[in-house]
């Protein structure tokens, strides 16, 4: 289909940082298979978890679509 004609696949790493908190979206993301988290960090650089999403997840599809971080 269409959306399978300008989707890319990457292999990242355990431990790879995606992007970060703020930065610009461009991409939606789908695991296949694997898992990602979600997490920010406090003022303190404590990391506070907002979501794990696993295998057939998304992520990133609202920054993909407004622009926004």
């Amino acid at each position: 289909g269409v959306l399978a004609q300008v989707c890319s696949h990457k292999v990242i790493d355990a431990g790879t940082m995606i992007f970060s908190a703020g930065e610009p979206g461009d991409s939606m993301f789908m695991i296949v298979p694997g898992a990602v988290e979600l997490f920010v960090k406090d003022t303190a650089g404590q990391k506070i978890v907002l979501n794990t999403v696993g295998m057939h997840d998304h992520f990133g599809e609202l920054s993909l679509l407004d622009g926004g971080s």
